[in-house]
């Protein structure tokens, strides 16, 4: 069902030659509270979208982060390697997630690198800043902090659980980097 009324979500363009999974949207299950509307965003950009099946409406929240300014930086490079560096100097948002037992949404934002270009381009990924912004169910914000960093896997290193989210302890840019899989719980309040 998503995929068929996905003419009716707004959101930006694709840009030529983008990766599928920069410019399609994300989706989350909906609460209790929004039964009937469908919650997505996109990776490169921090607005919500709220599209309501009933009312066949969108509705666009534009939440402010303490850490980042919201804006991504035009693109462009020529290159691949232009564009994985485009890529770790700009912010990444992660689809909403439904926290049931604290009866509110998380989002992670990846920030940009303080590497540049002269350092790998893998180190420069896992250097950025990790950041949590939780929403009650009206998509009000209700806190945002960041994480420790260089501690967590930030391709996707995280996991929304019933009332708070799992992040795994794996960054290429720990010197204490093992074998182990470790997982920090960081509780919502």
């Amino acid at each position: 069902m998503f995929w068929r009324t996905q003419t009716k979500l707004k959101g930006l363009t694709p840009a030529i030659g983008a990766s599928p999974n920069f410019v399609l949207p994300q989706k989350v299950l909906s609460d209790s509270n929004n039964k009937d509307c469908i919650i997505y965003n996109y990776p490169f950009e921090a607005n919500v979208y709220i599209y309501d099946r009933k009312s066949d409406s969108t509705r666009m929240i534009s939440p402010k982060s303490k850490f980042t300014d919201n804006r991504i930086k035009e693109y462009d490079g020529k290159s691949v390697e232009e564009l994985s560096w485009y890529g770790a100097s700009n912010c990444f948002y992660s689809p909403l997630y439904l926290i049931p037992g604290k009866d509110c949404f998380v989002r992670i934002t990846l920030g940009e690198t303080s590497l540049d270009k002269s350092d790998n381009i893998d180190k420069a990924y896992f250097d950025r800043p990790i950041y949590v912004m939780t929403f009650d169910n009206e998509f009000k914000v209700i806190d945002e902090f960041e994480i420790a960093r260089n501690r967590y896997n930030t391709f996707a290193g995280w996991c929304p659980l019933y009332d708070r989210v799992a992040f795994f302890q794996e960054n290429a840019c720990d010197p204490q980097n093992d074998n182990d899989i470790v997982i920090d719980m960081i509780s919502i309040d």
